[in-house]
């Protein structure tokens, strides 16, 4: 039986080209090129802008980074970032984005688990900066905003009697969001 993490992982690999279509299309990355703030919800580029006025120069690290938008943004503004995901595919696209962008070595990729982010225990960071962990046992957070999402799905769906579910149980069943 497969552990949650290499499920997890395999789920990632397996939807990436899927996700990475709308992410980090030309669209996306054109947005991110002209306003890097755009990556973010407006609260969080507020609490951003309150808490890390500065990030010029400073070591970010960027979790479960996924389509890797927060990292894309970060490092435009002088940041040294260090993006980590479970998914290879996810971060093989991250760097072609960031290539596209110009910010050649501005993000360090790496393959990480990041719910225990044994590959830079070592490192000291300014920030770190994640949409979809509240608890990273490596870090100690602070969440600054939470937001409620619905799931509708068609009747017949496996999971249309469910009062709740993880994000990980959608697998890889297409989404809107």
């Amino acid at each position: 039986m497969l552990d949650v993490v290499e499920k997890n992982r395999r789920n990632w690999e397996e939807y990436s080209k899927k996700y990475q279509a709308f992410n980090l299309s030309e669209r996306i990355l054109e947005r991110l090129k002209q306003n890097p703030q755009s990556a973010f919800d407006p609260l969080v580029w507020k609490m951003l802008q309150k808490y890390a006025p500065e990030l010029k120069g400073k070591r970010v690290c960027v979790p479960s980074s996924g389509d890797n938008n927060a990292a894309l943004a970060f490092a435009p503004l002088g940041a040294k970032v260090t993006s980590c995901d479970i998914s290879e595919n996810q971060l093989a696209a991250a760097k072609a984005a960031a290539k596209k962008l110009g910010l050649g070595e501005g993000i360090r990729f790496q393959k990480e688990d990041t719910m225990r982010l044994d590959g830079i225990e070592d490192e000291t960071y300014d920030l770190a900066f994640s949409i979809d962990n509240p608890a990273i046992p490596a870090l100690c957070s602070l969440p600054i905003i939470e937001q409620d999402m619905m799931l509708f799905v068609p009747r017949s769906h496996r999971l249309a009697n469910r009062t709740a579910i993880s994000l990980s149980e959608i697998g890889i069943d297409p989404v809107v969001m």
